[in-house]
């Protein structure tokens, strides 16, 4: 694989709260996009990838059990830390992560960060969002283009850190060489529609590094509301 990644803290915001994680040895990545007042955001989704990061795959057979698992690890590691310090209290974070063994994308997510998948100038979303508006989407009650301007767009029904019970998306999908995969937070989407980013990654689909600047670039051109954070996969 050949993969690449952008991260920034955008033109508003003071601090950069997303994470990521890769690990080109185990195909392991994921971002993670921490919500909460002061540097608290920051806390939860650096924990969350270190619980990643530390975790052992290799009893599983099952990779989403595993990443299943992991999640919920994750989550009550952020619950207690913040009951635990006071400052950090009500914190939280989405997750999106994949693990890549034999031509197979694992992956698991919550919240409303993304997993999107591309081949041959198609895009396909992985993850369904977990938030409010995608709610009103998935009800015929409002269509994706009004969904993108939404006022109410980054209202999360579920995040890490928020409740202990939490209901994890996950699945498989099937990758050939050629395929390229982005993990990205919601610093890109609420700038970018899904058919931007798609014919920016059909133009320079053979070239990660480029991709990933380019689309960081595009969200900062748009006004960099968030931290835009984004992982390139390319299946080599």
């Amino acid at each position: 694989m050949d993969f690449s990644f952008f991260s920034d803290k955008g033109r508003i915001r003071e601090n950069n709260e997303d994470s990521y994680y890769y690990d080109p040895k185990k195909n392991i990545f994921a971002v993670a996009d921490g919500m909460g007042g002061h540097i608290a955001g920051e806390v939860a989704s650096k924990l969350a990838v270190e619980v990643l990061a530390n975790f052992s795959f290799e009893p599983y057979d099952d990779y989403c059990k595993a990443l299943e698992e992991m999640i919920h690890e994750a989550n009550s590691k952020i619950i207690d830390y913040g009951e635990n310090n006071p400052d950090y209290q009500g914190m939280g974070t989405t997750f999106s992560t994949g693990i890549i063994n034999n031509k197979t994308l694992y992956y698991a997510h919550i919240g409303d960060s993304r997993i999107y998948f591309f081949r041959n100038g198609e895009s396909k979303q992985l993850t369904r969002d977990h938030s409010y508006v995608n709610q009103l989407v998935e009800k015929n009650e409002i269509t994706e283009e009004e969904a993108f301007d939404h006022e109410q767009k980054n209202i999360l029904t579920q995040a890490l850190g928020t409740d202990s019970d939490i209901n994890i998306n996950k699945g498989t999908h099937q990758l050939q060489t050629g395929d390229l995969l982005l993990f990205c937070t919601d610093g890109l989407t609420d700038m970018l529609r899904k058919e931007e980013i798609t014919n920016y990654i059909k133009d320079n689909c053979c070239d990660p590094a480029h991709i990933a600047t380019l689309l960081g670039e595009k969200a900062l051109e748009r006004g960099g509301k968030d931290n835009i954070t984004l992982l390139v996969v390319l299946i080599d």
